[in-house]
């Protein structure tokens, strides 16, 4: 009978804080215990930064497929790698938490962060200097190189810069099946001496939506904004610039386009030396649906 009211008293506990969760989301150590508590994933962990681990690596390497790595405010002088299925985010927001890449160990791997799966959210990204694809002699992703299934949200990407032959998203190289989702994506810089590629995002992954992509800038390329293979949508692209290439190939100062689905996206006020398009669509077949564009 005493372990009859036992039970009984537990499951009333959970399903008091399960109704506590809905109204809170922050209640961050309330639902961590309703968890253990009442079933559900109990191998997933937080792991907090610096006060756990030292630095974000650290924390990375000792998580799971599942858990969550929390960093609280600071300055982080980093060049962190993702993995593995987890998330990792800021506990304040891009504001406060900055992981800076300017110090990279290995200056052919300089992109500030570097994933292949999970899902950052949160963060400032800055000072990064990309990675060298040796094949195509091309450095992709100043700030973030996204590939496999990764997830780039809520993030302020800025002040990165590819110097190379080639060069491809000076902010974020996002390829494979990634997504970037709601970030502020500003004055990244591609500085080429062939030819560059999204001065702010060149995104060949699965989706690029709500992001504010500005003041970004090639020396000798097109698309000062954005490079789109994904679709593109909700996107605002304003105020890039580029000088074009002498090889003249499809001047656009704020979209290049050649994927599945542009649309409702905003791009206004970018520039090119040459007679640019804010949006340029190219294909070998007929053009995709574009609609509910505010071109300037």
């Amino acid at each position: 009978m005493r372990r009859s009211r036992e039970a009984d008293s537990a499951s009333s506990d959970c399903n008091k804080i399960t109704e506590a969760s809905r109204r809170s989301a922050t209640a961050t150590l309330t639902v961590l215990w309703m968890v253990s508590v009442c079933g559900g994933n109990a191998r997933a962990t937080t792991r907090f930064v610096p006060t756990q681990h030292s630095t974000i690596q650290a924390a990375i390497w000792a998580s799971a497929g599942g858990d969550t790595v929390a960093v609280l405010p600071g300055t982080y002088v980093q060049n962190i790698v993702i993995d593995r299925a987890i998330v990792l985010r800021s506990t304040a927001g891009p504001a406060t938490t900055i992981i800076s890449g300017e110090n990279p160990t290995e200056p052919d791997s300089a992109s500030t962060v570097t994933m292949t799966a999970g899902e950052i959210i949160g963060f400032s990204i800055r000072r990064g200097g990309g990675a060298l694809d040796m094949v195509l002699d091309q450095r992709n992703g100043g700030g973030v190189l996204a590939l496999g299934s990764s997830v780039v949200r809520g993030n302020w990407i800025h002040d990165n810069i590819l110097i190379a032959s080639r060069g491809a998203g000076g902010g974020v190289h996002a390829g494979g099946s990634s997504s970037v989702i709601a970030n502020r994506v500003y004055s990244n810089r591609i500085t080429a001496s062939i030819y560059g590629f999204g001065g702010g995002l060149f995104s060949s992954g699965s989706l690029a939506e709500n992001n504010e992509i500005f003041g970004n800038h090639i020396d000798a390329g097109t698309a000062g904004g954005m490079y789109g293979r994904a679709i593109a949508r909700h996107n605002i692209i304003a105020c890039n610039t580029v000088i074009d290439s002498p090889l003249d190939i499809y001047n656009a100062s704020g979209l290049l386009y050649n994927g599945p689905t542009v649309e409702a996206n905003t791009i206004v006020g970018n520039w090119g030396s040459q007679d640019n398009a804010g949006l340029l669509i190219v294909g070998r077949s007929c053009p995709p649906p574009v609609h509910k564009h505010d071109l300037c």
